[in-house]
């Protein structure tokens, strides 16, 4: 195998080793990258190696993809998943969640007065407090049931980050209106708002690798969303998860996805159907 060519900080990697690192990220996340992202893959393991300051890049990608440099494989799975989210994303989402989805689930548990939400893939928080102030604002006899919510993700500093629910000025005027500021965040510094504790404390946050066993990371819920993270997964993989992602929805209750992953979805996972209400989709429990 030819050495790794390091230039002005850049990694140059032969095809050999190319298909070494893409295997041991994919072995370790489930991540499957299209040819066209190999040369970005590419950059951000330079990224990595570079700030380890290793001196020899052949070895530290044979430690790397050995298990041997676990802080800095941590590192390259973070700078590989795109945490690109906002306040409200997608607005039928949304509509279909105050008109649809929490309705149902409302009267569904109208004896048990309790509500469970996770949210797989939760990236910087944004969805899963969405959630809650479309709860809050709009179905306000829930703030006496039992309301669990859940977020997760890959990446132990995002979670940290959605835990501590402060968020630059541009990330809050992506979606946030100027009503929702004043209720649900306080100012902190000059150009940063942080969602006000009361709010942070209803949520759960906690690191999970869907491509591995997540049964006891969160309990069954009414309603679990994916989106945004599939593709970037492989058919298979895919697949798997989204099974098992069924496996943890309570009797009617529902699972989300991202759009495109409904199109490359090919077998509804039992015991969900398929459903779609204006032109969205949606897996709904049969039970």
């Amino acid at each position: 195998m030819s050495d790794v060519l390091a230039q002005q900080g850049e990694i140059s990697l032969n095809i050999e080793q190319r298909e070494q690192l893409l295997k041991y990220i994919k072995e370790q996340t489930g991540m499957v990258f299209a040819a066209r992202l190999h040369s970005w893959v590419e950059k951000q393991f330079s990224l990595v190696f570079n700030a380890a300051r290793d001196p020899d890049p052949n070895l530290f990608l044979s430690k790397l993809c050995s298990g041997s440099r676990t802080m800095e494989a941590q590192a390259l799975f973070e700078s590989l998943t795109v945490h690109e989210t906002m306040f409200y994303r997608d607005k039928r989402y949304f509509a279909f969640l105050k008109d649809k989805l929490l309705p149902n689930l409302i009267e569904k548990n109208k004896n048990s007065k309790s509500l469970s939400i996770w949210i797989a893939a939760g990236s910087s928080g944004q969805e899963i407090y969405s959630i809650l102030f479309t709860i809050l604002d709009n179905f306000p006899s829930l703030s006496s049931w039992n309301l669990k919510l859940y977020s997760t993700d890959l990446s132990q500093q995002i979670i940290d980050k959605a835990r501590k629910g402060i968020y630059e000025e541009h990330e809050i005027r992506r979606g946030m209106n100027e009503d929702g500021l004043a209720k649900y965040f306080d100012k902190v510094g000059d150009k940063a708002f942080q969602v006000k504790d009361q709010y942070r404390q209803k949520v759960q946050f906690s690191q999970s690798n869907l491509v591995e066993d997540f049964s006891s990371k969160v309990p069954n819920v009414d309603f679990t969303s994916c989106r945004n993270v599939l593709i970037y997964f492989n058919d298979e993989t895919k697949q798997d998860i989204i099974k098992r992602l069924a496996k943890k929805i309570n009797n009617g209750g529902y699972l989300i996805l991202g759009q495109v992953d409904y199109i490359n979805c090919k077998d509804t996972p039992p015991p969900l159907e398929y459903n779609i209400e204006n032109s969205f989709p949606y897996f709904a429990h049969k039970g």
